[in-house]
């Protein structure tokens, strides 16, 4: 692989392994999207593979927390969509509008900047290296610059995101006054997306 991707902990579901990847500058955007319809990415049939947009992601733990959601709705027969990738996506939202969900967070032809999502079951690996061989034929498929691990150089203005999920000025100063300004704005987005199912929208 040209670069090591971020491994996240699912505390409730660790049969299940979730990689994150980040791309900049992605040429192939329209190619990836097609092969997502077509449910042609070089994936195994068990693990799913979601492209975001990565300029709506603040901090990875939003990622991390929509999938556990997602997984939570799978095992409890609860989902929305129809399997684990649009769940993901879903999950993200503020609101309960799975079009404008998809719209948004979901990676589309014009975007540059790409966060890759991959959820494996441990059960369906059958070998240590079978998860690296998965990232790193996905790695060879997107046309893009490997990113570090810190999201940050991937978001153009932040501004995007506090409109998106309702985070108010006010909001914003106590943030910016408090020990932790980025995890309290962070609370702030997971609080939005926990609300969800209140929403009526």
């Amino acid at each position: 692989m040209r670069i090591p991707w971020q491994v996240r902990a699912l505390d409730l579901f660790p049969s299940y392994s979730l990689y994150l990847g980040y791309f900049r500058d992605v040429q192939n955007a329209e190619f990836l999207r097609k092969q997502v319809l077509a449910k042609r990415l070089p994936i195994p049939p068990m693990s799913t593979c979601v492209l975001l947009d990565a300029s709506y992601i603040l901090d990875p733990v939003q990622v991390e927390c929509a999938v556990t959601q997602a997984l939570l709705h799978v095992s409890s027969n609860a989902m929305i969509t129809h399997e684990l990738a649009t769940e993901v996506v879903y999950c993200l939202s503020p609101t309960r509008s799975l079009n404008q969900a998809l719209k948004t967070f979901s990676a589309n032809p014009s975007t540059k900047h790409f966060l890759v999502v991959v959820i494996i079951p441990v059960s369906t690996a059958s070998s240590a290296a079978e998860p690296d061989n998965i990232l790193a034929e996905l790695d060879s498929t997107i046309e893009g610059k490997p990113s570090h691990n810190d999201l940050s150089p991937l978001l153009e203005g932040k501004e995007r995101i506090f409109k998106l999920y309702g985070i108010t000025s006010m909001e914003l100063a106590a943030a910016n006054s408090s020990p932790l300004p980025h995890q309290t704005i962070v609370d702030s987005i997971l609080s939005r997306m926990s609300a969800r199912e209140l929403c009526r929208v």
